[in-house]
């Protein structure tokens, strides 16, 4: 949220109004990240890849098969089924809606 305001009113103002110390929002921005948030980015190139090639049809059980025919193991209850629900896939076809 404060980068997108950061541009338009720059952080020193914006900061207080959130109350966060503008050296908080600092230290967290030089912050490497995490190995989980690294692993779950390079999990997400992986779904968005197979997702892509299916037609996007895939929802997160074959996604979550496919994934693991390449090697890759990982939970499905994890990224993937968090990822379907916000992309609305339905992985069924034209038999199924996706919710909205």
């Amino acid at each position: 949220m404060i980068n997108h305001l950061r541009d338009d009113f720059g952080v020193e103002p914006v900061c207080p109004e959130l109350d966060l110390p503008v050296s908080a929002y600092n230290a967290r921005r030089q912050r490497l990240k995490s190995a989980r948030r690294q692993r779950d980015e390079q999990l997400m190139e992986h779904i968005h890849r197979i997702h892509d090639a299916s037609g996007e049809t895939y929802g997160a059980r074959r996604i979550h098969r496919r994934l693991r025919r390449e090697g890759i193991i990982t939970a499905r209850c994890a990224p993937i089924s968090h990822w379907t629900r916000w992309r609305w896939c339905s992985g069924g076809g034209e038999s199924r809606r996706a919710r909205v």
